[in-house]
């Protein structure tokens, strides 16, 4: 499910919220900075203990502050970090309270709201809690369709997310239903084959797969990959995913014969880019070594898995630690000519930098 925002804007915690206040209350202002950086710190270094300690701190400290913009920013930052966690029980209570902050500061029906009540909703359906989250996508799309359109590109990730729950709920027509009109929207607004389109239909294909619908879910999932293939603003990770869906679409049939050369293809596009860090490296090697599995290739199985269990040590194990500098040689003499440094060549095929950070969905 993907959340469409957060409500409150999110700035580094030791800029906010300056203002003139007695000493007193600046030293409590500037404790809330320090527990929320050192929060942030702690999350980017995956201790998300430590994190969960610290924000419930700061949170105490925004309370005696008495200053609703820090205690929203708090709450904010404790339900994403459960939300990472995938701890979406806990998630509940800090989204529920910033929520009905929201709706008395801002106004039941107003944009905000909707925006926080579709990502409460997301949490309830996440969780299991499949009834308690309906309600709440209604209301939020009801409140973008009155106040934006119901042809607004908001209201289509509210369809996609009622398409996702009544798939994970087994009502499939309903899925359906709420599929084709976020895919209505997205085409409308943007055209038949644009690649921004491209997420309602894979979105929509899943729900035709789990009804049994193959057919209809190969249809938009090769369209999917066309597209992408096709389009210079798509990054390889984007195509790799269309080409997993097909392939497990086509492992689901059995259809081991079109499913094999998909995956191979997912994986030497991402050897080619350098991007074995991606995360969907380790997942097209999970299915590859599943689909070997089915096709009593245990041998060739082993060897993927054996590749999976180094790359994930690899993840686990802690950074390696800088040798300290030795001491150089004493100073060049006069006499002799500086060495020349040759400049190294910038590398531009390089994978992004990749964050410990849980996602927030």
């Amino acid at each position: 499910m993907a959340f469409m925002r957060w409500a409150v804007t999110v700035a580094m915690a030791a800029g906010l919220l300056v203002a003139l206040v007695p000493a007193a209350a600046q030293a409590q202002a500037s404790l809330w900075a320090a527990q929320m950086v050192g929060a942030r710190a702690a999350i980017q270094k995956g201790d998300y203990a430590k994190a969960e300690e610290l924000l419930a701190t700061a949170l105490k400290t925004a309370e005696d502050l008495k200053q609703d913009d820090r205690i929203a920013t708090t709450l904010q930052d404790q339900a994403m970090l459960f939300v990472g966690e995938k701890k979406f029980a806990q998630a509940e209570a800090p989204m529920k309270r910033l929520l009905e902050m929201t709706e008395k500061k801002r106004g039941a029906d107003s944009l905000p709201v909707a925006d926080l009540l579709n990502n409460l909703a997301g949490v309830y359906k996440d969780g299991g809690k499949f009834a308690e989250s309906e309600p709440l996508f209604k209301r939020a799309l009801a409140i973008i369709e009155t106040k934006k359109s119901k042809d607004d590109r908001d209201a289509a990730r509210i369809w996609s997310n009622l398409c996702e729950l009544y798939r994970d709920w087994k009502k499939f027509p309903e899925s359906e239903e709420a599929g084709k009109r976020a895919l209505a929207i997205h085409q409308n607004i943007l055209g038949p084959e644009h690649f921004l389109a491209t997420g309602a239909m894979i979105n929509l294909a899943l729900t035709y797969q789990a009804e049994g619908k193959y057919a209809e879910a190969e249809v938009l999932l090769n369209r999917v990959v066309d597209i992408r293939k096709k389009s210079e603003r798509e990054q390889p990770p984007r195509v790799g995913q269309s080409l997993i869906a097909l392939a497990d679409l086509y492992k689901a049939q059995e259809k081991y014969d079109k499913a094999e050369p998909l995956y191979k293809e997912v994986m030497a596009m991402l050897e080619k880019y350098k991007l074995a860090a991606d995360p969907i490296s380790l997942e097209v090697l999970e299915k590859y070594a599943d689909l070997l599995k089915k096709m009593k290739r245990d041998d060739e199985a082993a060897k993927i898995e054996e590749r999976i269990g180094a790359i994930k040590a690899a993840q686990a194990a802690p950074p390696a630690k800088a040798e300290p500098a030795k001491p150089g040689p004493g100073p060049v003499k006069k006499e002799e000519p500086p060495a020349k440094k040759e400049p190294a060549p910038a590398k531009t095929d390089a994978p992004p930098a990749k964050t410990d950070a849980p996602p927030a969905k």
